[in-house]
């Protein structure tokens, strides 16, 4: 009488662990951007004042300047392991446009070294524009951050979506 009792507790036991290490159900998508998206805090008077001082200081030239988004090729020169900042176009999109971003869609793998180079002259550049904005800079990494030397590539999301072969789908995480 007792065996069959300690063996239907040790069944209820294990199948109440193995309840809890199953993975929760993810929610849809208007469940999580609902839990995900929320108002950014205030800016503080402080800053609000600086933002209203330099938009009230821009001329119409330098506002649509920093709507502006270049793609870096267009403030380099070179190609694959020699591309180099031109000075002369950096200081015409940046100081004469007011260029307000660039996007890093470079078709090569460069070494970090090289990046934080290409950064820096960006950088330095507003320090020569009027009002001194800052550049905002995007990577495009949508396939995993190919545009670095000796980083990992994943595939796209879209791709793994219309994939059959399980093996693929199920080894999404690994980068190879």
């Amino acid at each position: 009488m007792r065996k069959p009792l300690l063996i239907a507790v040790c069944a209820a036991l294990t199948s109440f662990v193995a309840a809890q290490d199953r993975p929760q159900v993810p929610p849809d998508s208007q469940t999580f951007l609902d839990a995900q998206l929320h108002a950014l805090p205030p800016l503080s008077p402080a800053r609000a004042r600086r933002v209203r001082s330099l938009v009230a200081q821009m001329t119409l030239k330098e506002k649509v300047g920093q709507m502006t988004q270049l793609e870096v090729r267009m403030i380099t020169d070179g190609s694959e392991g020699s591309v180099r900042v031109n000075p002369e176009k950096l200081r015409k999109a940046v100081v004469d446009y007011g260029v307000g971003s660039i996007l890093n869609v470079k078709d090569v793998a460069l070494p970090p070294a090289k990046w934080r180079e290409i950064l820096g002259s960006i950088a330095r550049a507003t320090e020569q524009a009027r009002l001194h904005v800052p550049v905002i800079y995007g990577l495009d990494s949508v396939h995993g951050a190919n545009s670095i030397s000796w980083s990992g590539s994943v595939p796209a999301y879209s791709t793994l979506a219309s994939s059959t072969i399980v093996t693929i789908i199920s080894g999404r995480g690994y980068v190879w």
